[in-house]
């Protein structure tokens, strides 16, 4: 469960029901962007496919998913799990890459020059509550035996 993303090869950040992703220029060669994340994000690791960058600070911490396809496509993933402000990481990435980011908790874009927190306040409201409702279901499995 993480606060999913989409970065998207494209400055456009029209109603996301009229993106076709499969329309998008792409972020070519993937070993090129993994050089590029690996010098933007150093404490990157990545899985031994290259398909998956784990990140992990206090800001954030979370995957990149670039998929295996030697050209990309137009879009990649972030799954963000937690941190005090991963909006840096993905203003970096749309500075950076020329791109934006879509978030698809609010269903919209996140504007690069002023970038709303919704989508992770949601996000983080939507986790605690299922982490406080296991932790419960836990206690109660315990209290029963």
């Amino acid at each position: 469960m993480g606060w999913d993303v989409m970065i998207l090869n494209s400055q456009d950040t029209s109603s996301i029901s009229k993106v076709d992703t499969s329309s998008l220029p792409s972020f070519g060669q993937r070993q090129k962007v993994i050089d590029k994340l690996n010098e933007l994000f150093p404490l990157l690791e990545w899985d031994n496919d290259l398909a998956y960058g784990h990140l992990e600070n206090e800001d954030y911490f979370g995957n990149i998913g670039l998929g295996e396809d030697e050209i990309m496509s137009g879009h990649f993933w972030l799954a963000i799990y937690g941190g005090s402000d991963p909006l840096k990481l993905i203003m970096t990435l749309c500075n950076e890459f020329n791109c934006s980011a879509f978030d698809t908790v609010t269903s919209e874009y996140i504007i690069v020059d002023n970038p709303s927190e919704k989508g992770w306040q949601q996000f983080q409201n939507f986790r605690n509550i299922v982490s406080e409702n296991v932790a419960k279901r836990d206690n109660d499995k315990s209290a029963t035996k």
